[in-house]
C-alpha cells in the first residue's frame, strides 16, 4: 500500500504510519461488516422472531449493504496498491457479498416468486443456496483479507522498527564522524595558525585580494591585523606589479610554482625577499584561486650573498697562495736571465772604448741579452695570467702547447732547484681547444704544486706533465711518484676546504677550484692512485656548447 502495507517510503516514522494505516483498514473493513450485521442480518433475525416480513426493510438494508461494500471496495482499490494477495481476497469477498445481496434483493422484491409450483422452482431454491454460499464465502474472504493485512502490517512494523534502529545507529555514527571532521578541521586551523611561514589563499588578477591568511603572514607583511591584510590588493605587496603578474600568469599556465623567489615590500615599506610555493585551485562555481605559502628568505639571501663574497675572497687567496708557493722559483727564474743580461752588459761596457768591435762579439752578447729578456717577458706574462681572475674571460680557440709553455716558465726552475726530475710531453703545436686559457693554466699550476708537495718525502723525485688527443677532446695528465692518495679520501679530494697538508701549507681550495673550472669547461677531472703513483687526468672538449661559447 502507499500508506498502509508494503510501502518502502514510510520514512523515519514508519511504524507510526503503519499504525495509522492499520486503523484505517480496520475501519474500512469493520464498518461495512457491522453495517451488514446490524442493517441486514439483525433485522432478519428480529423479523424471524416476530414472524413478520417487510420487503422494504430488507431491500433497504441489502441495498445499503451493497453501497457500503462498493464504497469500501473502491477505497481499497485506491488504498491497496502493492499487497496483491490482500487485494485479491478483498475483491473476491466483496464481489461475493455483493452477489449475495443482489440475489437477496431480488428474492425480497419477489422477482422470482412466480417460479413456485413450476418446473423452475428448483432454480429458485438454487438462488437461495447461492445467496447463502456467496454471503458466507464472501465474509470468510473479507475476514481472511483483514487478518492477512493485519499480519502484514505488524510484520512491516517490526521490520521498520529494526530499520529505525539501524537508522538511529547510522545517525549516531554520522554524528560521530561529523564531530571528528570538525575536530580535524580545528586541528588543521590550529596547525596553519601556528606555522612559522606565511600561509595564504588569494584570488588571481590585478585586483586579486587575500581570502585567508595566517598570523605568520600578518607578521611578515608588518600588518596590524588579518583584517587589514584582507583589505589590500596582493599586487601592493610586490615591489613591481609586473613581478606579481609574472607569478600569477605562471600559476594559471602551469598550475603550480615552487620556491619562486619574489621581491616584496611590507606595509611599512621594508623590502623583503620571499620564496613562494603555490597551487591553482577552483571553487564549486569554477572560479580560480591560489593556495600557497611564502617563506621570508631575506636573511638567507643576504647570507648567500655574503658567502659568495667570502668564497670569491677565498678563491683569490688560494690563487695568491699558489703564487706565493711559486715565488721562490720565480725569483730564480728571473734572477738567472737578469744575471746573464748584467754580465753581457758589463762585457759590452768593457769594450765600449775599443776602436774596433767585432761583429761576432756583438751578435753573441746581444743575442744572449735578447734571449734572456724574452724569457723574463714570458715569466712575467705567465705570472700576470695566473694571478688575475679569469672567470669572466670569453672562451677562445687557444693552442694547448702555448698554455702549457706559459705555465712551465713559472715552475721549471723551482723543480730544478729542488732536484725534481720533471718530464714534459708537449702536444702538437696545432692542437687547439676552446677554453679560457688563464683558467686552464691555473688548473695545471695547482696540480703541479700538489705534485711538488707530494714528492718531498721520497728520495728520488719525479713529476711528469703530458697532453695527448682523445676522442672529442684532449687529455692533460700530471703524474708524481709520491706516497699516493689513500683510497678512503679519494672521494673527498675535490670537496672545498678538505686538505691532507699540514696547517699553514694549504686551505683545501686548490682542487675544488680546479674541479669547478673544469666543470665550467664541460670537461672532467679524476685521480688514479692504484699503481704506486698519483695521476690526475683532465679531459677537455675541443669546442664548448654554442651557448657557453657565446656567453
Amino acid at each position: 500500500m502507499t500508506e498502509c502495507i508494503g510501502s518502502e517510503n514510510v520514512g523515519v516514522n514508519g511504524p507510526e504510519n503503519i499504525d495509522r494505516a492499520a486503523m484505517r483498514l480496520r475501519r474500512v473493513l469493520l464498518f461495512p461488516l457491522l453495517w451488514i450485521l446490524f442493517m441486514v442480518n439483525v433485522p432478519d433475525v428480529i423479523m424471524g422472531i416476530l414472524d413478520t416480513k417487510s420487503k422494504w426493510v430488507n431491500s433497504l438494508g441489502d441495498i445499503s449493504a451493497i453501497v457500503i461494500m462498493g464504497s469500501a471496495l473502491l477505497y481499497l482499490l485506491f488504498a491497496i496498491k502493492q499487497e496483491k494477495k490482500v487485494l485479491r481476497l478483498l475483491i473476491g469477498g466483496v464481489v461475493l457479498v455483493v452477489i449475495s445481496q443482489t440475489i437477496r434483493i431480488t428474492r425480497i422484491l419477489g422477482i422470482f416468486d412466480g417460479l413456485h409450483g413450476t418446473p423452475y422452482e428448483y432454480g429458485y431454491q438454487l438462488l437461495k443456496v447461492l445467496d447463502e454460499a456467496c454471503s458466507g464465502v464472501g465474509m470468510v474472504l473479507i475476514a481472511a483479507a483483514f487478518l492477512t493485512a493485519i499480519v502484514d502490517l505488524y510484520a512491516a512494523k517490526r521490520w521498520l522498527a529494526v530499520q529505525r534502529e539501524d537508522l538511529s545507529r547510522e545517525v549516531r555514527r554520522r554524528a560521530k564522524v561529523e564531530e571528528e571532521i570538525i575536530q580535524e578541521k580545528q586541528r588543521y586551523k590550529d596547525l596553519i595558525k601556528n606555522l612559522p611561514v606565511a600561509v595564504y589563499r588569494n584570488t588571481p588578477g590585478p585586483e586579486g585580494h587575500f581570502l585567508e591568511v595566517n598570523p605568520a603572514h600578518v607578521a611578515m607583511i608588518e600588518a596590524d591585523s588579518e583584517e587589514e591584510l584582507l583589505k589590500i590588493n596582493v599586487s601592493d605587496l610586490y615591489r613591481t606589479a609586473s613581478e606579481r603578474r609574472k607569478i600569477a600568469d605562471k600559476l594559471m599556465r602551469e598550475g603550480s610554482v615552487k620556491n619562486e623567489e619574489v621581491q616584496l615590500v611590507t606595509l611599512k615599506g621594508h623590502p623583503i625577499t620571499g620564496s613562494v610555493t603555490a597551487v591553482l585551485k577552483y571553487d564549486s562555481s569554477g572560479q580560480p584561486y591560489f593556495d600557497g605559502i611564502i617563506e621570508d628568505v631575506t636573511a638567507r639571501v643576504e647570507a648567500m650573498k655574503l658567502l659568495e663574497e667570502q668564497r670569491a675572497k677565498l678563491v683569490e687567496n688560494a690563487r695568491l697562495a699558489a703564487l706565493g708557493i711559486m715565488a721562490g722559483g720565480i725569483a730564480h727564474e728571473i734572477y738567472n736571465p737578469l744575471a746573464v743580461i748584467e754580465g753581457c752588459a758589463e762585457r759590452l761596457a768593457d769594450h765600449a772604448n775599443t776602436l774596433r768591435v767585432e761583429d761576432a762579439f756583438l751578435k753573441k752578447y746581444l743575442g744572449m741579452i735578447a734571449e734572456n729578456a724574452g724569457r723574463i717577458h714570458k715569466i712575467i706574462q705567465g705570472l700576470r695570467s695566473i694571478s688575475r681572475d679569469a672567470s669572466r674571460d670569453p672562451f677562445i680557440k687557444s693552442p694547448l702547447a702555448v698554455i702549457m709553455s706559459s705555465t712551465l716558465e713559472l715552475c721549471r726552475e723551482r723543480f730544478f732547484n729542488n732536484n725534481i726530475s720533471f718530464d714534459v710531453e708537449m702536444p702538437e703545436s696545432d692542437l687547439e681547444i676552446e677554453c679560457r686559457p688563464a683558467q686552464i693554466g691555473q688548473v695545471i699550476i695547482n696540480l703541479l704544486n700538489n705534485a711538488y708537495d707530494a714528492v718531498q718525502a721520497v728520495p728520488e723525485k719525479r713529476i711528469r706533465l703530458g697532453a695527448r688527443k682523445r676522442e672529442g677532446g684532449v687529455e692533460i695528465t700530471v703524474e708524481d711518484n709520491g706516497e699516493g692518495v689513500p683510497s678512503e679520501i679519494v672521494d673527498k679530494l675535490f670537496v672545498p676546504f678538505f686538505t691532507t697538508k699540514s696547517e699553514g701549507y694549504g686551505v683545501g681550495l686548490g682542487l675544488s677550484i680546479s674541479h669547478a673550472i673544469i666543470e665550467e669547461h664541460h670537461g672532467d677531472i679524476s685521480v688514479d692512485s692504484a699503481y704506486g703513483y698519483t695521476r690526475f687526468s683532465i679531459y677537455l672538449p675541443y669546442a664548448q656548447p654554442v651557448e657557453e661559447a657565446a656567453s
